[in-house]
């Protein structure tokens, strides 16, 4: 009996998709990311700051964090968790949930608002932020961003440099 794969070259296996924490509260929002990015990334969506910190509390590594400045319903904001993302203290006390997320210092992290930022660039970047990416999200952007935070993130871990 004679194989169905009988004379085609054997395939390899394919790599693992980078994964990407996008938390969002807006749930047409992650669908409509998650539609987009997922031939290229495996998107892990939290909904609220809870989830998310239960996410972050974990052992789960991440190629890039995609993070909704406001978050409604929940006692965090964006910026919280980008501080807590970062290790930096927060100036309020943390939620009992908050207290376990463990510190990601170099992984690229992006604000995603339909409000453009009211902080600036340099204000987010002494928290850790890589960047803003303004809603509706072009995609394509996004993922030239995420290339080069990646390209960035690989290139400060050479010891030559």
């Amino acid at each position: 009996m004679r194989s169905r794969n009988a004379g085609r070259a054997p395939t390899a296996p394919t790599a693992p998709k980078p994964v990407i924490l996008y938390v969002e509260d807006e749930e047409a929002n992650a669908e409509v990311a998650e539609a987009r990015l997922s031939r290229d990334y495996q998107l892990v969506i939290a909904e609220n700051d809870q989830r998310a910190c239960a996410i972050l509390a974990s052992d789960q590594e991440f190629y890039a964090i995609l993070m909704d400045i406001q978050l409604q319903g929940s006692r965090l904001t964006g910026l919280d968790l980008a501080r807590l993302v970062r290790g930096r203290p927060l100036e309020a006390p943390l939620p009992p949930y908050a207290q376990l997320v463990r510190p990601r210092t170099k992984v690229p992290m992006f604000f995603v608002t339909a409000y453009g930022s009211r902080y600036s660039s340099e204000e987010l970047a002494s928290i850790g932020v890589t960047g803003t990416v303004a809603k509706p999200v072009d995609f394509v952007r996004l993922s030239m961003a995420l290339a080069r935070a990646a390209v960035s993130s690989i290139a400060a871990l050479d010891p030559r440099s």
